[in-house]
């Protein structure tokens, strides 16, 4: 787990809100649980006043508070999410009261029915968020028509990203079956392995290291390093190191599969987009493809779109599709630079298809580990020649 002052401090990334906003919520475990809950308690007396029945308006989101507390609790006994109680109550109780201040303009009778139908859908929405769908593992097949020669068969090419292991569950296990199943020439890995509050935990490595020895017995494996801030790399490099895996660090590799010819760049995060843009410029004109080759980047975030002359397919993650969506509104926060549209999802950009993948896990420290309308993911990538129809 995060251990002191400086560790959260050093974490911080200039301009990047969200992951500092997720890196200072850590501080809120420090909080003791029980004198957290109360002061999530007392805003219920407040808001309860702005109804006609304040007391059983203020008893109704008192009520909601201690749903939250107790389920939070729950989750780690359940062995669905390891986060910890303080930070998401919080969050929850800010949104619920924020939620339930224009039911009290509501007519005398009105305003109490709203309240309680908004806070029973709001823990049907949490119970949702927290104990299915970060195990509805959803498999996005993405065709891409782009390889020079026409292969013997179409190459297919597995993109996992964000494991963010915090504990070997039944979300983990459902990836691997799917991978198998699915039964691809390569498997591509895009960082951020361990949970941001996990970094340091020895059950976390060592469940990541059972998962991904499961993985490497049966495919093969290309690996770019994430986050700095979160795939710290004195613990990531010799984790890999020890698999017997070479994360690629700006290099260049040459694939031949099915007789059709691709050039793999890999490229780590930095905390510098611009510093990771000019090592890509390079690298392409370090080793610039032959023309039957297809190029393909690995990289953790898609905030190089647009600033990708030359490579045909673009794989990355990060984002996690938002973790959390709504109806209308599409992800509240993407932790990305780039338009909000290209947090998820398959879209074509000049010369180049990107993808970013939803990943598979979920934020560390102080946010909630839920997933809504956004199911983790596994991508299949078909590759296939350039006459064959496109996506």
């Amino acid at each position: 787990m995060m251990s002191d002052d400086a560790t959260l401090r050093d974490r911080l990334v200039p301009g990047d809100y969200t992951h500092n906003v997720i890196i200072l919520s850590g501080w809120l475990g420090r909080v003791p649980v029980g004198l957290m809950v109360l002061l999530c308690l007392a805003p219920a007396l407040g808001t309860g006043q702005l109804f006609a029945a304040p007391h059983v308006a203020a008893a109704v989101l008192a009520a909601a508070t201690v749903t939250d507390v107790l389920l939070l609790a729950v989750l780690p006994r359940l062995g669905v999410s390891f986060g910890p109680v303080q930070g998401p109550v919080v969050v929850f109780t800010l949104g619920r009261h924020l939620l339930a201040l224009p039911l009290a303009l509501l007519p005398v009778g009105r305003d109490l029915a709203g309240l309680v139908v908004l806070q029973t859908l709001l823990t049907a929405c949490s119970l949702w968020g927290h104990l299915v769908e970060p195990f509805r593992v959803r498999v996005t097949r993405v065709r891409a028509p782009l390889l020079k020669q026409r292969p013997t068969q179409p190459v297919r090419i597995v993109l996992i990203t964000d494991l963010h292991m915090e504990r070997f569950t039944r979300r983990e296990r459902r990836v691997l079956d799917l991978v198998d199943g699915l039964a691809p020439d390569m498997v591509f890995f895009g960082g951020d392995l361990l949970n941001l509050s996990y970094v340091e935990d020895a059950r976390a490595r060592a469940d990541a290291r059972d998962f991904m020895e499961r993985l490497v017995v049966h495919h093969p494996l290309r690996v770019v390093l994430g986050n700095p801030t979160v795939e710290l790399r004195h613990v990531v490099r010799p984790f890999w190191e020890s698999l017997g895996v070479t994360p690629l660090d700006a290099t260049a590799e040459r694939l031949t599969l099915h007789g059709a010819r691709l050039r793999l760049y890999g490229l780590p995060a930095t905390r510098s987009l611009t510093g990771d843009a000019e090592r890509l410029e390079g690298l392409l004109s370090t080793h610039p493809p032959a023309p039957d080759e297809t190029t393909v980047l690995l990289y953790h975030l898609p905030d190089l779109a647009n600033r990708t002359p030359g490579i045909d397919l673009y794989l990355a993650g990060h984002t996690h599709g938002g973790q959390i969506r709504l109806p209308g509104v599409g992800a509240l926060f993407t932790a990305s630079r780039v338009a909000r549209r290209l947090a998820k999802g398959t879209h074509r950009l000049a010369g180049t298809l990107l993808h970013t993948s939803r990943g598979l896990g979920m934020e560390g420290a102080g946010a909630p580990r839920m997933r809504f309308l956004c199911p983790p993911e596994v991508t299949l990538v078909e590759l296939t020649d350039q006459n064959s129809e496109a996506p």
